[in-house]
């Protein structure tokens, strides 16, 4: 079976300077948040409609000067660039061959048309995972290696507080084999799983949880 694959043109926003990286983030966000269409993506559309406020708040602060502010800036602009690229993993995947579905969003679509000569074939799950704290508070340095890398169009990632009978919550999604992971519970013994996602809606089924301690 040929699978139509529709991309989005990541260089439209990855070029974009301080000012219009704002912009087009909360343009996104204003056509995806809380729509219907887009439930799909619902968790992304909120990460990155809380990181847009967020970066809009630090260029404001930076433009009064200071290293510390000019810092803090840069650094919220990477963590956009970080939430856009993982709401366009997940999209690409609900999209299905519909351009129009991603034209939708905000997104501008690259090799529209083009069709992939991979066989439908199911995602297998990650594997030789290594997991751990980072110096920084809430975040995880995650790595893994996927066994049909062709076939896996990204990884998605759950977690919750070890021992805790809640449910796992939605975390970020990881379209390469290494990623820190921000956000996390703060000094706490978290559990971690992971499951790969592929064309077609296919997945693979949970890795094991791996408990690690988080600062």
């Amino acid at each position: 079976m040929v699978i139509e694959l529709i991309k989005v043109n990541r260089g439209k926003y990855n070029k974009l300077r301080q000012d219009p990286l704002a912009l087009y983030a909360q343009m996104v966000v204003s056509k995806t948040f809380e729509n219907a269409t887009y439930s799909e993506v619902a968790v992304q559309v909120a990460d990155l409609k809380e990181k847009s406020l967020a970066y809009a708040a630090a260029l404001l602060a930076a433009a009064q000067g200071g290293r510390e502010l000019v810092f803090l800036k840069n650094q919220a602009k990477e963590i956009i660039f970080i939430s856009l690229d993982c709401l366009v993993n997940v999209a690409e995947v609900f999209a299905k061959g519909d351009d129009a579905y991603l034209v939708g969003m905000g997104f501008e679509v690259r090799q529209k048309g083009t069709r992939s000569r991979l066989p439908l074939v199911a995602p297998e799950m990650p594997i030789k995972i290594s997991v751990r704290a980072t110096r920084n508070k809430g975040e995880l340095e995650v790595t893994f290696q996927l066994p049909n890398r062709e076939h896996v169009v990204t990884v998605a990632i759950e977690y919750r507080i070890a021992g805790s009978s809640e449910p796992f919550v939605n975390g970020l999604y990881m379209e390469t084999e290494t990623m820190i992971l921000t956000g996390l519970p703060q000094l706490q013994m978290v559990e971690i799983r992971f499951r790969s996602l592929g064309r077609e809606l296919l997945k693979s089924g949970w890795t094991t949880s791996i408990i690690v301690p988080v600062l």
